[in-house]
């Protein structure tokens, strides 16, 4: 990933990392929930190298 996230800055392209910060104790296709990221917090990760804008 840091490969192709470096590639796309240096031709002007803007990245910020992020995650959902949702999930459940379940695994594998039957645990399957369309609804699971409704209303779900991200966090967002910023560095010094983050463009303010």
């Amino acid at each position: 990933m840091r490969q192709y996230v470096a590639g796309g800055v240096q031709h002007g392209q803007r990245f910020v990392g992020g995650h959902p910060m949702t999930g459940t104790s379940q695994s594998g296709w039957a645990a399957t929930d369309p609804t699971l990221f409704h209303g779900a917090a991200w966090a967002v990760g910023v560095d010094a190298g983050t463009h303010p804008k």
